[in-house]
């Protein structure tokens, strides 16, 4: 939920992070939550005050095979938004959901790939409560207009 709402305060500033991962998350002392390793992180708006570089001007694959969105594969610009950020989040779900596995595997790195390129619904363990296994494909969809329309949509479900 707190990393929903991290997440969620990062697009409201126009900043995609594009490489949420449990590797990504901590947890402070005292239960506060840090949302780590902003450097794949771009801005929605060519002319942002923060230097980042806009999601328009990506050439080049980046990200962490196993939690990518398919238009990130892609380096699909256009699609690159908010609902790439509402994929990783659901990779987290995912993770957690399964101990620890992350949304795509392969026999190798072009394997792992070509699985997020297609990102097929996953079949859940009976121990998943349906539900939760519906939000966990619904944030995973292929089209990310299938997907929630925010962090905080997503927290919400």
């Amino acid at each position: 939920m707190q990393v929903c709402k991290a997440v969620h305060y990062s697009h409201s500033k126009g900043i995609v992070h594009r490489d949420l991962k449990p590797d990504n998350i901590m947890i402070g002392e005292f239960g506060e939550i840090y949302v780590l390793d902003w450097g794949l992180a771009v801005s929605l708006d060519a002319d942002n005050p923060l230097g980042l570089p806009s999601v328009g001007s990506l050439r080049a694959l980046a990200g962490t095979p196993g939690f990518m969105p398919p238009e990130m594969v892609r380096i699909d610009n256009d699609a690159t938004g908010v609902r790439s950020d509402v994929y990783l989040l659901g990779g987290i779900l995912h993770s957690i959901v399964t101990g620890g596995k992350a949304r795509h595997a392969g026999e190798s790195v072009l394997d792992t790939l070509s699985s997020a390129l297609t990102s097929a619904p996953y079949i859940y363990d009976e121990s998943v409560p349906a539900e939760l296994a519906a939000i966990c494909n619904r944030a995973t969809a292929h089209e990310p207009e299938e997907r929630f329309a925010s962090a905080d949509a997503f927290r919400r479900a």
